[in-house]
């Protein structure tokens, strides 16, 4: 499977097992049904997004305004957070952006006719990020 480095035990991610969950789904899905494959690499980025903030140990609030105060009450936002932080870099930031709209193309379409996205340019952009994450990861 494309995304089994998550699980090595040198990797940050290795106990998130929703994360690596989600990320099998995408692969199974991407030739099978791209559409449903592009929404769950949109629910994987944000377990990923999740997860690094977790790991750097910051709590994302429940109270809308102190999320909004932290900006981190949308994917947008925590993803400039994490590279303004210095968690992601470009690179990371840019793939991660497509990759979240993307999904909320797909999500806000009418029909499957309509997708004019590369479902597997999608998947890579998603696999990129995170496996630049594992390997650059270093212990705070």
């Amino acid at each position: 499977m494309l995304f089994e480095f998550i699980l090595d035990k040198k990797s940050p991610l290795k106990s998130y097992e929703s994360l690596y969950s989600i990320l099998n789904d995408v692969e199974k899905c991407l030739k099978s049904n791209p559409v449903e494959a592009v929404l769950r690499a949109r629910v994987a980025e944000e377990r990923f997004i999740n997860a690094i903030l977790e790991i750097n140990g910051i709590e994302i609030p429940d109270d809308l305004g102190m999320r909004k105060n932290l900006k981190l009450e949308c994917t947008a936002n925590k993803l400039n957070f994490l590279f303004e932080k210095g968690f992601i870099n470009k690179t990371q930031l840019t793939y991660l952006n497509a990759v979240r709209r993307a999904g909320n193309i797909v999500a806000n379409q009418k029909t499957e006719d309509e997708n004019d996205i590369d479902a597997n340019k999608v998947v890579e952009f998603l696999y990129e990020a995170i496996k630049i994450y594992v390997e650059n990861f270093k212990e705070i």
